[in-house]
């Protein structure tokens, strides 16, 4: 991206001539705390310093800089990708109970099903509980969440982990592509005594390296 790694930059205007924004425009600027755009820009616009589509109806990039939490409007229709993941000063995302495509759970962002899981804030701290309802893990949603202490998963069916995005293929790659920050050989992952033959043998036993049966 044109300013990936800009660790000086805080704040940025975005010109009505400006007609694409690549999704790594703004990588690794950790101090990047607001985007605006000009209001007669045809194809983005901005919240609060957050960068949206000209509708407002697609969040395409929190600052990596920005601190606190973040609510998802209720006229959200697509959150990008690569919206949130490693943005270590995003405590919660919380979500309007009246979205249509989007929910959340003590600050974790879940799609409306509640069956798949999106994003951890990477500034959030402490266990973290999966819901048993969790059938999928999007790629990256862990990515830079150094905060997590363990992780109990409730699901009796290990949810999947997701390896590979638009055609590229994580599962030959280290663990740093997917969990960077994540502490995979010191974190417990707790689940169901009677699911821990399934998840000695799914893809969780790839990735952590401590799997417990839950107590009681």
């Amino acid at each position: 991206g044109v300013f990936r790694l800009c660790t000086v930059l805080e704040s940025i205007i975005i010109p009505n001539s400006v007609t694409s924004i690549g999704f790594d425009a703004f990588g690794s600027c950790t101090n990047l705390k607001e985007i605006n755009v000009m209001s007669d820009n045809k194809y983005y616009s901005s919240i609060d310093g957050v960068l949206y589509n000209k509708a407002k109806d697609t969040i395409l990039f929190y600052p990596e800089g920005k601190q606190g939490e973040f609510t998802v409007q209720k006229n959200v229709t697509n959150i990008d990708y690569w919206a949130f993941h490693e943005h270590r000063g995003l405590t919660a995302i919380n979500v309007m109970s009246d979205n249509k495509y989007y929910s959340s759970i003590d600050g974790v962002l879940y799609n409306k099903a509640q069956d798949e899981l999106i994003c951890f804030p990477a500034g959030k701290q402490g266990c973290f509980t999966i819901p048993n309802s969790i059938k999928n893990i999007v790629l990256y949603t862990l990515f830079g969440c150094s905060g997590i202490t363990s992780i109990v998963c409730k699901s009796k069916i290990p949810p999947e982990i997701e390896e590979s995005i638009d055609d590229y293929d994580f599962n030959e790659n280290t663990y740093d592509e997917i969990f960077d920050g994540l502490l995979l050989d010191e974190i417990i992952v707790y689940v169901p005594a009677s699911s821990l033959d399934a998840y000695e043998h799914s893809t969780w036993r790839k990735w952590f390296l401590f799997i417990k049966p839950l107590e009681g």
